[in-house]
């Protein structure tokens, strides 16, 4: 715990946490951009009323991101790093994914996020819950480690969009369902179900959109604009189709009110 009128600590060697043990850090000031703090998969840092700066390269411990927890600065995860969210809220400045964000237990996002074409969001067996509007250009991956839980990206009320650039992913895994909770996906991208995806909200289809054999994938609402691409392989489920356009087949299961 850091006290005094204005605590703080600057790493500028380095840490190693031993397999299993855990860095707490309480109040004050923390800037990890220097030096390196060192863990493996069982080891972590906890944060809690913590003002951080940190550098991901520097940093290969899981980060649980406790009450209070604040990015000082913007924080960036370059290309060929990545940051291992242990869970808590991430808030403040701001979260640049150029890199990979590995989310290892479920977690908020309440500063801007932002991600790059090379940029990964990798969720297994957790959720990522925001409240605001975000563009995924990158890679949003849904899949799973733990039969028992859903993997999740709740946004009710908001709006994700998946850029020309974008892909999103239901994967396989150990079980476990994979749920996108959101007022609307608008998919400029591409969209694959491998794994399905439970759809909450409205599919603005713009981009390309597969089904592949075998799957069921249910929709709410899906509307059909010009330029999509909807291959339906296996079977799809729509409770309110609106077509405007664009070209879907496949030879797969698809509602009357979705055909040309």
């Amino acid at each position: 715990t850091q006290s005094g009128t204005t605590p703080s600590f600057t790493n500028t060697g380095s840490i190693t946490l031993a397999s299993g043990r855990l860095l707490t850090v309480s109040g004050g000031a923390l800037n990890l951009s220097a030096g390196t703090l060192a863990g493996d998969a069982a080891a972590a840092l906890s944060l809690t009323n913590v003002a951080l700066t940190m550098n991901t390269a520097n940093v290969t411990s899981r980060v649980d991101f406790g009450t209070g927890t604040t990015l000082a600065v913007p924080l960036n995860i370059p290309v060929g790093d990545s940051l291992r969210v242990n869970g808590g809220t991430i808030a403040g400045a701001g979260v640049n994914v150029a890199g990979t964000l590995y989310s290892l237990a479920s977690f908020t996002i309440t500063a801007p996020l932002t991600t790059a074409t090379t940029g990964v969001i990798d969720l297994q067996s957790t959720s990522l819950t925001t409240t605001q509007n975000w563009t995924n250009n990158g890679i949003l991956k849904l899949s799973s480690n733990n039969g028992g839980l859903n993997t999740s990206v709740l946004m009710a009320g908001a709006t994700l969009t998946n850029a020309a650039t974008g892909t999103i992913e239901g994967l396989f895994g150990a079980g476990g369902g994979r749920v996108l909770t959101v007022g609307t996906l608008d998919n400029l991208g591409t969209l694959n179900v491998n794994a399905a995806l439970t759809l909450g909200g409205i599919l603005q289809q713009r981009g390309a959109f597969t089904v592949p054999a075998t799957r069921v994938q249910t929709v709410n609402t899906l509307n059909l604009q010009p330029g999509s691409n909807t291959s339906v392989l296996g079977t799809l489920n729509v409770t309110t189709c609106n077509k405007l356009g664009g070209t879907i087949g496949g030879g797969g299961v698809i509602p009357a009110s979705c055909l040309p």
